[in-house]
């Protein structure tokens, strides 16, 4: 890791009990100089398995920062609760 490289870290609960044999779950995602909180949500969708009709809330560790809802279509949403 470069020290003039940004990442941030995402981590996601197990959701079956086959998902605990890949714990811990944690990836580094690489974000740049211009990215904004949107792009990042965008990128952690990439992250987290697939699946409809689910609703995951970003945590930043200290509150609920937005969600990234899936419908029953596979159409994704993101609702932010902090400025993007």
């Amino acid at each position: 890791m470069e020290m003039n490289n940004r990442y941030v870290s995402v981590d996601r609960q197990s959701i079956c009990m086959g998902d605990d044999c890949t714990a811990p779950n944690e990836k580094l995602l690489p974000i740049g100089e211009k990215d904004m909180l949107s792009d990042i949500f965008r990128m952690i969708k990439v992250y987290l398995p697939q699946m409809r009709d689910v609703i995951w809330a970003v945590d930043s560790g200290k509150k609920v920062i937005g969600y990234i809802i899936v419908g029953i279509d596979g159409q994704v949403q993101y609702e932010l609760c902090i400025k993007d």
